[in-house]
């Protein structure tokens, strides 16, 4: 999967929305830091900050587990098709799938058979007037549990 999320028209891509955002290494180490504290919060091996460009899906903040982890491998792109944060795109609100399994429409996804996610929460993030240009979300490869709902105490 990592060899289709690198082309150089996309690495091009991701250079020109960083410099449009002022994006930096410094920043980039931020939104990694408050990925890997996303990801070790949910207990997933993958969490992003992701921006949308025209070609891909760009993960300026990443976790994601080492080579020696055994997990599969993910680079700073995909596929504007592939996982769940198109959708939010669509929606402009957050989608959280605790199984995805349990939704036929996701469960076609190519993140399912690739990288066997089971799980996505993501929610948009929203510009000045309402457009979804990204997302912060996470995934697993485990179903989540959901809580039971609770009814306040008076």
């Amino acid at each position: 999967m990592t060899n289709r999320l690198h082309p150089a028209p996309i690495d091009h891509e991701a250079a020109v929305l960083r410099g449009r955002l002022g994006i930096t290494g410094d920043v980039q180490r931020n939104l990694d830091q408050l990925a890997q504290d996303l990801a070790h919060a949910a207990g997933v091996p993958w969490a992003m900050v992701n921006l949308f460009g025209d070609h891909a899906q760009h993960f300026l903040g990443l976790a994601a587990p080492g080579p020696d982890s055994g997990l599969p491998q993910v680079g700073r792109h995909m596929d504007s098709a592939y996982g769940y944060c198109p959708e939010v795109r669509t929606r402009s609100k957050a989608l959280v799938l605790p199984d995805v399994y349990r939704h036929p429409r996701f469960t076609g996804n190519p993140v399912v058979n690739e990288i066997g996610i089971r799980t996505y929460a993501g929610a948009p993030l929203l510009d000045e007037q309402g457009t979804t240009f990204g997302t912060v979300c996470f995934v697993g490869r485990h179903p989540c549990p959901v809580p039971p709902a609770t009814t306040p105490s008076h």
